[in-house]
Formats: structure tokens, sequence, C-alpha cells
């Protein structure tokens, strides 16, 4: 079996050309109809531009997420508007490499059913920011279980 790295940087590829073809559709083939790109992914990326402009990002109505998930996504609004799906599908094939992390050596391969899952693949690179709180549980278990002194990282994604 190849290494989990191996199947991470495929997992990304596999992930940007969503990000791309979601894009695709968007522009060229939705029309009127529903879009590629989750909805809320738009809502988040208003309330970056309230952020930019030195206000509350619940001056967009309808936003009711953190105020982080609004600062994270501000690259959307000056690098490119894939940014936060970027992040997201990053955030998702990371919980790849955790899960074979966490699990020992000889069920590694299980790791494989989420870097080819491709329920969280479209829901990372449609916009939605679920995996960044999956990488951050994630993260805090992996972090858990070392025993060395570096566990205090655990107490600090915990406060995230």
């Amino acid at each position: 079996m190849a290494s989990l790295i191996v199947h991470a940087i495929i997992s990304l590829i596999l992930h940007l050309l969503l990000i791309l073809s979601g894009e695709f559709y968007d522009k060229d083939l939705a029309g009127n109809g529903p879009l590629y790109t989750d909805i809320d992914y738009r809502v988040v990326t208003d309330a970056a531009n309230h952020i930019l402009q030195n206000e509350s990002p619940y001056r967009r109505t309808t936003y009711r997420y953190t105020p982080l998930l609004a600062y994270i996504l501000t690259p959307n609004l000056f690098l490119d508007e894939n940014w936060g799906k970027l992040i997201f599908s990053i955030c998702d094939v990371f919980i790849g490499l955790l899960i074979g992390w966490i699990l020992p050596l000889q069920q590694r391969k299980y790791a494989l059913l989420w870097f080819y899952n491709p329920m969280s693949a479209v829901i990372a690179t449609r916009g939605s920011y679920e995996s960044i709180v999956a990488v951050t549980v994630l993260a805090t278990l992996y972090n858990a279980k070392q025993s060395n002194e570096k566990t205090w990282i655990t107490g600090v994604s915990l406060l995230y």
C-alpha cells in the first residue's frame, strides 16, 4: 500500500478538481438552477466583506457562525473566491492523515475510506466548513494520544 502522504496528495488533487469543476458549473452550466457552491459559503464571504470594512460580520443578515470563520474567509475577497474551499479541502485531507496516524499501523488502510470519500469531498469543495470542526476534534485526539510534553497542544485546541 502506498504511504498515507501519497494518498493525501491524490485526495487533494481530486478535491482541487472538484473545486474547479464546481466553479465551471456555477459560472457556465447552472443558469437559474441550483449552484454547486453552498449558499452559506456566500453568506460567510459577505460577512468577511463586513470584516474588511471594520464592521461586525453579524451585519450580514442570516450570519450565525463564529466571527473566526469570516476572518478565515477574508482572502476570498482579495486573493481568490475559492480560498475558503481550498482551506476546507486541505482540512478534509488532513482529517484522513489524522485518522491514519491515530489508528494502529495494521489498521491505517481505513484512512483510505476518508481520503476517497466522495461525500466529505463534495461537502468541503462546496464551501462547507465542517472539515475545520472535524480536524480540530481529531487533532485533539491525536495530541491526547501522544506521550510527550507536547500534549499541551490538546488543551489549546480544546479552547478553539
